[in-house]
């Protein structure tokens, strides 16, 4: 399977900001404490995690280029809700891999 098939999931709603975030596995590569790969935004060095979309609706999160092994820009809407985002509208912005070095 190839990594982040799947870029957008939801609608965008014209009257909530959109916010521009990095997306990843926690563990993986935001070194958050967990015991499972959860698809996780950071931004501004906090982390939070996303419900709404799951780390796997996006393709194998441990492809080369999975959210396990590389990082995405996301566009995204939702509210916030202690430490995750409940995302109404989630994108990751083409062409923006970064891989986990090593």
């Amino acid at each position: 399977m190839v990594a982040q098939s799947k870029l957008t999931v939801g609608k965008i709603n014209d009257q909530q900001p959109v916010l521009e975030m990095e997306a990843g596995c926690g563990m993986c590569m935001f070194g958050v404490k967990d015991n499972d790969c959860r698809l996780t935004l950071k931004k501004n060095d906090k982390t939070y995690f996303v419900k709404g979309t799951d780390i796997d609706d996006h393709g194998d999160a441990h492809a080369d280029d999975g959210f396990c092994n590389a990082t995405r820009r996301a566009r995204v809407q939702g509210s916030f809700s202690g430490d995750t985002l409940v995302v109404s509208y989630f994108e990751l912005i083409h062409n923006s891999v970064k891989k986990k070095k090593g």
